[in-house]
């Protein structure tokens, strides 16, 4: 079943929470992937200069990035907390621990939202915290490099000169390792920020 929520509004989150403690006997994980990117607010307020980007972007990216992530979690967990395989997967970046190379987005319409960094590099955090307060359940964080999305094609040419491996990331590089985070065989795995990157971050 798919069930609609607006992750900006905690009524909205509260009433999708109601819904899933009716309608399912038993969630066995966690995939914490929504998130306030700006794909589509290509204006000066989310990738403007750092005056220029303004407070309310700032918090809806923040409301969505993390206090939708610490409010969800905490209550599904609170009814599926018997379950005896039950995973959380939190969706970063590699800006959660690294800052922007502006030179990367010069003569492209792309920028550096300061409040996408704030909220990746929070969750980092809250993913330990997570981590620490629900053991012994699993919980991790996938950190993607850029995942290509018919960029422009001087950015592309500038971000694979950063990678070892040659190519910009794929969406089933992250989902073959959400798949295996969800499964037994990541049984002893927890409290990590797992970088799916192509060496971006070794070099």
């Amino acid at each position: 079943d798919i069930f609609q929520c607006d992750f900006l509004i905690a009524n909205s989150r509260n009433k999708l929470i109601k819904i899933l403690k009716k309608k399912l006997k038993e969630i066995n994980f966690i995939i914490n992937n929504a998130a306030y990117t700006g794909l589509k607010k290509k204006n000066k307020s989310w990738i403007g200069r750092y005056y220029e980007q303004d407070i309310q972007t700032w918090n809806q990216a923040l409301e969505v990035n993390l206090t939708s992530i610490f409010h969800l979690t905490k209550q599904i967990f609170k009814f599926q907390k018997k379950s005896n395989n039950y995973s959380v997967v939190n969706i970063g970046s590699i800006y959660s621990e690294k800052g922007p190379d502006l030179s990367l987005y010069k003569g492209t319409n792309l920028g550096s939202p300061a409040a996408y960094l704030a909220s990746k590099g929070g969750l980092k955090l809250l993913t330990k915290w997570f981590a620490s307060n629900i053991a012994p359940t699993r919980v991790n964080m996938i950190s993607p490099g850029g995942i290509y999305s018919s960029q422009p094609n001087t950015f592309v040419r500038k971000y694979l000169k950063k990678l070892l491996v040659k190519r910009m990331c794929k969406t089933e590089d992250v989902t073959n390792l959400i798949i295996f985070l969800c499964s037994n065989k990541s049984k002893y795995i927890t409290g990590q920020n797992i970088k799916v990157d192509g060496g971006y971050t070794s070099i």
